[in-house]
């Protein structure tokens, strides 16, 4: 029984694994969208000085 059970423990791991990884995962790509920053560069110049949109701008144009 043991035996049995090591066997059928084993497939089932590896038929989770296929599903997950091979057929889930996948499809999750084409159901996801990544979202969108909804700001753009003007309007986080306009931001206050000291917030964190502000403070990205300033950040993003030094780096470029």
């Amino acid at each position: 029984m043991s035996k049995l059970y090591s066997i059928l423990n084993s497939f089932r791991a590896k038929v989770l694994v296929f599903l997950t990884h091979n057929m889930a995962l996948p499809m999750l790509r084409f159901i996801r969208r990544p979202q969108v920053f909804p700001y753009s560069a003007e309007q986080l110049k306009k931001f206050p000085t000291g917030t964190l949109g502000n403070d990205l701008i300033n950040f993003l144009e030094k780096k470029n």
